[in-house]
């Protein structure tokens, strides 16, 4: 009788029915049938459908398929799967195995549901081509999503269907990133000394002004009706209670939440001035500012400054921070469109 897996393991969709001595040889006799010795193919397609001792899902059908191939084909560099109502790979773990030069692969026209079934097929070290599609859980997803997975579990893949592959993008790390370690970070860059010279003025006088119990005078900063201002706060320590109510972190999102974006230099300013005392370390920013392309005619003049650091809380208590602005110059001065602040997590220092 038919039991899960092999060895006692289960694996979704395949089972175990042994074959006895006539089934074997039908095997045998269909694989001669289909064997095309000048071009080295073996064209399996629509097996299935000529006799029940054909199950794909039966890893004791795969296994003596696998170990004809084998024995009496072992040349074999291209098989054709399609159209075989394949739902599982799991059983094609032993093709690896029995077809060692195999270099083009169909499995197209089956019913499999996802590129992690392809892990089964890691075996296959030779392969160059592999058909997928059309299969329900692969035929939707993008080319290049495709195409990476396959990549991976085989290197040596030249084709994808009818696509050709694209080498992976890889990049040559210096050595002190071996073991893990990241490369030590750099410092602030702008894009020109205008943006330079307009970034560090805008960012002295706010963080000033911010500092100094006086941020109703930030309310200057801000365009009147159009500036927006959010916070995403780290909430794993209990003391930021304090940012809570107005952050808007998607994980806690809720309908109510929704209105959390502060829009309007008013609405803003009342905002900032509740929050909690802060005392920026300045000397440690890093900024990163750059002039952004015109998008809509008239809109030439927007920067986008992105500023990274830590502020004191209180005597013991030190907090990260990263703040992205876009700022719009004029005229009349330099003003906020969009403000966007992230609180870090509480760091104690005794």
């Amino acid at each position: 009788s038919p039991t899960a897996g092999r060895g006692g393991s289960s694996t979704p969709g395949a089972y175990f029915s042994k074959l006895h001595g006539g089934q074997k040889k039908e095997i045998l006799s269909y694989l001669q049938a289909k064997w095309n010795a000048q071009e080295k193919l073996l064209n399996l397609e629509g097996m299935a459908a000529q006799s029940k001792t054909f199950n794909f899902q039966n890893k004791a059908f795969m296994q003596e398929l696998c170990r004809l191939i084998r024995q009496n084909i072992p040349e074999v560099t291209s098989i054709n799967f399609s159209n075989n109502n394949i739902s599982t790979l799991a059983t094609f773990e032993y093709l690896g195995d029995g077809a060692k030069n195999l270099m083009r692969l169909s499995v197209a026209n089956n019913n499999i549901q996802g590129l992690d079934q392809l892990k089964f097929l890691k075996g296959l070290k030779r392969l160059k081509h592999l058909v997928l599609e059309p299969n329900p859980g692969i035929s939707g997803l993008l080319p290049e999503v495709t195409m990476a997975a396959c990549k991976e579990l085989f290197p040596e893949l030249k084709k994808l269907g009818n696509l050709d592959c694209r080498e992976v993008i890889s990049f040559d790390l210096p050595p002190e990133t071996s073991g893990g370690d990241l490369p030590p970070p750099k410092g602030s860059h702008f894009d020109s000394k205008r943006t330079q010279d307009l970034a560090i003025n805008f960012i002295k006088k706010y963080i000033q002004i911010f500092d100094n119990e006086n941020r109703e005078r930030l309310d200057e900063f801000y365009l009147r009706e159009t500036s927006c201002f959010s916070i995403c706060a780290e909430f794993k320590n209990p003391t930021a209670g304090n940012y809570k109510n107005i952050a808007r972190n998607l994980h806690e999102m809720r309908d109510a939440q929704l209105s959390k974006t502060k829009v309007g230099r008013s609405i803003i300013t009342a905002t900032l001035v509740s929050l909690p005392k802060m005392k920026h370390e300045v000397q440690g920013f890093v900024a990163d500012a750059i002039h952004l392309p015109c998008v809509v005619p008239g809109m030439n003049n927007i920067f986008k400054v992105s500023l990274r650091g830590k502020y004191w809380e209180s005597a013991n208590s030190i907090r990260n921070f990263h703040r992205v602005m876009l700022l719009v110059w004029s005229q009349n001065g330099v003003y906020i469109n969009n403000d966007m602040l992230f609180i870090g997590g509480l760091i104690t220092k005794n």
